[in-house]
């Protein structure tokens, strides 16, 4: 690996406060799906401190991305509110049991506490060591889900979606609460000084109509961007699979500072739509390029994205679309650094490339 001008804690740093970085900041999320790479089986990663803290450790000294992060996962919030998760040895999560069944379930929701529910409390020990080993070199910040993703998880899909039909009420109740459980997440991060991320992929055009997200995800995601402003004083990246163009525009009123963007849309539209207001981020497509293509086809696809979006006029973070799949070979991971290395260094000049 060529010697680089900055660090990534550097690099980031700079690209947050809009000066002059040595290339593009390059930030893959991969810890769940490299973590038996790494040594540290899929139970130990969602359910150990030390787990999650050998496997981050491993990927960045592996591959020194330009952030560091630790996730509740999109089930962990509802897994602290009560539903049951389970975590295979060869597999992402699921939900075996969601926590609420029918509306009256929702009276013995209990307010969580970040510092004792669930795995929570793991999560914000495992980014503290993390910050004591590297955080001279990388930043390090916690990531959740969106309250919308975080609903079906704790419903259950097919019933939260009857519920927005046919008992809108209960299922604004329930976006409260959960709105709540992670502010009060947010706070937490806040008060041990770290930045956030929101993922809230479920709220894709793909999966609802535009009318329902205006009005069972936007008003709750504004609010837990609001929270972040507040206690982390930052704009979070956001993140939304699928479809998302139509909601472009809403998601950077609602504040967020980077706009993480899945492989079905188009890095260019975005810069022309909402790139004046907010960040980008990916989108190289994480199935059909990372998981199943060579890596040439993965550096092909760093070009393209970086010839994009290099010249966003609020920034842009080559990453993909969504995370890394479960087997993705590493030398696919090792030809994207590696292409985001050469193709993102300053100054860019993508018609010089053959």
């Amino acid at each position: 690996m060529a010697r680089e001008e900055m660090t990534p804690l550097e690099r980031m740093t700079a690209f947050r406060q809009g000066q002059p970085i040595d290339r593009l900041p390059i930030i893959l999320d991969m810890g769940t799906s490299l973590a038996p790479v790494a040594g540290v089986s899929l139970p130990d990663y969602y359910g150990s401190v030390k787990g999650m803290v050998e496997a981050e450790l491993w990927l960045f000294k592996r591959f020194r991305q330009d952030s560091v992060s630790i996730s509740n996962g999109l089930r962990g919030m509802a897994e602290a509110m009560g539903s049951h998760i389970a975590y295979p040895t060869k597999g992402i999560s699921y939900v075996v049991q969601p926590a609420l069944s029918c509306a009256d379930d929702l009276q013995q929701l209990e307010e969580i506490d970040p510092w004792r529910s669930g795995k929570l409390p793991l999560c914000l020990e495992a980014l503290q060591i993390l910050r004591e080993k590297i955080g001279d070199q990388v930043e390090v910040s916690g990531h959740l889900a969106g309250p919308f993703s975080v609903a079906l998880a704790l419903v259950g899909s097919q019933r939260f979606l009857s519920w927005m039909h046919d008992q809108p009420e209960v299922a604004h109740q329930v976006l409260q609460i959960i709105t709540q459980d992670n502010e009060n997440y947010i706070k937490a991060l806040g008060q041990l000084g770290f930045r956030a991320g929101l993922c809230d992929p479920a709220a894709s055009l793909s999966f609802i109509s535009y009318p329902q997200f205006q009005e069972f995800v936007y008003p709750y995601l504004q609010a837990n961007i609001a929270s972040c402003q507040k206690y982390l004083g930052c704009q979070p990246s956001l993140h939304v699979c699928g479809e998302s163009r139509l909601l472009w525009k809403d998601l950077a009123d609602a504040g967020c500072g980077i706009l993480h963007i899945g492989n079905r849309e188009d890095l260019a539209e975005a810069k022309a739509l909402v790139g004046d207001r907010c960040g980008l981020m990916g989108n190289v497509a994480p199935v059909d390029i990372l998981l199943k293509g060579t890596p040439a086809e993965v550096t092909r696809a760093v070009k393209t994205c970086i010839q994009k979006a290099y010249d966003n006029p609020q920034g842009y973070i080559l990453s993909a679309g969504c995370e890394i799949p479960l087997g993705t070979p590493l030398a696919n991971i090792e030809a994207f650094f590696q292409a985001g290395r050469v193709f993102g260094a300053f100054p860019i000049k993508p018609e010089s490339w053959s």
